[in-house]
């Protein structure tokens, strides 16, 4: 049984009277509704050529909007709901409205098109599934690209006064100065105090990259600061594209309960050991961590998978709390279907950017993790440097904050200094930069405060 799709006539017509017959300011609705979001053909090019109005800063009114739309073209148009007389109607009919109504209205009329949009988006899929033109891989990437963007879509912000922003800085900053546990760390602690002080903590709504050459230990540094977030009450989402979920486990069991992670691997374990792991297990069990291990994975697709967790509220409780997603790694994102990325250098990029639009829309703090190129095991300074982001792009000049780890034991067996890690903070958009020195436990693979 055909079932006519989703719409909202009264509000489609109240909206329309209100911003042609009200004096206020429509900026808030010309902002918040598009014209492909009215269901009648009619009432969507009126609306173009009301948004046309005030894309030009002219005046929206009645004789505006008539004018308007015969200079635009749509002149048959309205003359097909009845000419001017019917936008009259719409004014008279709508003259009660206040701007609180009006947005209530535009809601309505944006949530019918947000219904229209799934309905149509999932029958096309539904022809491509029957077809058999795609693969069932690429069907559900395409479906968790479209639920992507409906979702942005759907949680678009509009602007606001500055004045809405200072107050709510100010109650921040109020709040801040009135906590009695407050610190010089505002973002996310990563459990070492140096790089604390340096950081601030892994900050909310921004993009931090941990790069390093194969074997430094940047795996390991990305789950020890997650377990740490963790510990601290942050739901914490991984993505472990390389290695298994097992794998994963197991670094971080041998890292946490201090036992040599040869040892978990081989099974030569004692009964010291044991006890150790068995208490390591119990306090990690009940943390709020997420891992996904699938390593074909887009950036639609883990973007996708974010938006669900982050508004489980069996995950965020009260829904204020600050989250973690850690990526680990970066290169290992998958090429979207349909990206128009040329080389493995613009796909990079293209992945980035959608997460830390990501991250920005959840509020949660993004850490990535990245490879190094090469280039600088042949300096004879081989600290890295962002240009050394392997297949980067732009990430150097994308990310908020990068931070390189350098082990010169590596490269020196001679080294003065063994079982020391640098963690060199190169860019830091809320921080400093600069270079902490920590103590790595090759044995089981954590860094610790120096």
């Amino acid at each position: 049984m055909h079932r006519p799709l989703p719409a909202c006539p009264e509000a489609e017509r109240e909206l329309l009277g209100w911003v042609i017959g009200s004096q206020r300011d429509p900026s808030d609705v010309l902002s918040m509704v598009r014209a492909d979001d009215f269901a009648d053909l009619k009432h969507a090019k009126i609306y173009e050529a009301i948004a046309e109005l005030g894309k030009q800063r002219q005046t929206i009114d009645l004789v505006m909007v008539a004018e308007k739309m015969r200079t635009m073209g749509l002149a048959q148009y309205l003359g097909a709901v009845g000419g001017d007389a019917y936008l009259a109607g719409l004014v008279a009919e709508c003259s009660y409205l206040g701007a609180d109504n009006a947005s209530a209205h535009a809601k309505l009329v944006l949530d019918a098109a947000r219904r229209r949009a799934v309905i149509l988006a999932s029958a096309q899929l539904v022809e491509k599934a029957y077809s058999g033109e795609l693969t069932s891989a690429q069907l559900v990437e395409q479906f968790q690209s479209q639920l992507g963007a409906l979702a942005d879509r759907s949680h678009a912000k509009v602007p606001r006064p500055f004045r809405e922003y200072l107050n709510a800085a100010i109650r921040q900053i109020e709040a801040r100065w009135a906590d009695p546990n407050k610190s010089a760390v505002n973002g996310i602690p990563t459990g070492l105090t140096d790089v604390d002080e340096l950081t601030m903590g892994w900050q909310v709504s921004e993009a931090t990259v941990i790069a390093a050459r194969p074997s430094m230990g940047k795996s390991s540094l990305g789950m020890q600061t997650a377990i740490h977030a963790a510990e601290q009450g942050h739901p914490v989402l991984v993505f472990a594209l390389e290695m298994s979920g097992e794998e994963t486990t197991i670094r971080s069991l041998a890292s946490e309960s201090r036992v040599n992670s040869k040892w978990l691997k081989t099974g030569m374990l004692q009964t010291a050991n044991f006890i150790a792991i068995s208490k390591t297990t119990g306090r990690l069990a009940g943390l709020p961590i997420m891992l996904d291990d699938d390593g074909s994975q887009s950036a639609a697709t883990i973007c996708a998978k974010a938006r669900r967790w982050r508004r489980d509220p069996s995950v965020f409780k009260t829904g204020d709390e600050r989250g973690m997603i850690l990526i680990d790694y970066l290169q290992m994102i998958k090429r979207q279907p349909g990206s128009k990325a040329q080389n493995k250098e613009q796909e990079v990029t293209e992945s980035f950017r959608e997460l830390k639009a990501m991250a920005k829309e959840l509020k949660v703090a993004l850490v990535c993790l990245a490879s190094l190129s090469r280039e600088c095991e042949k300096r004879n300074d081989k600290r890295p440097i962002p240009s050394d982001l392997r297949d980067s792009g732009n990430i150097e000049s994308d990310a908020d904050s990068i931070m390189m780890i350098y082990r010169d034991e590596v490269y020196d067996d001679k080294t003065t200094e063994p079982g020391v890690a640098e963690l060199i903070i190169r860019k830091a958009r809320n921080g400093s930069v600069g270079m902490v020195k920590t103590r790595w436990r090759a044995e089981h693979t954590s860094f610790a405060d120096l």
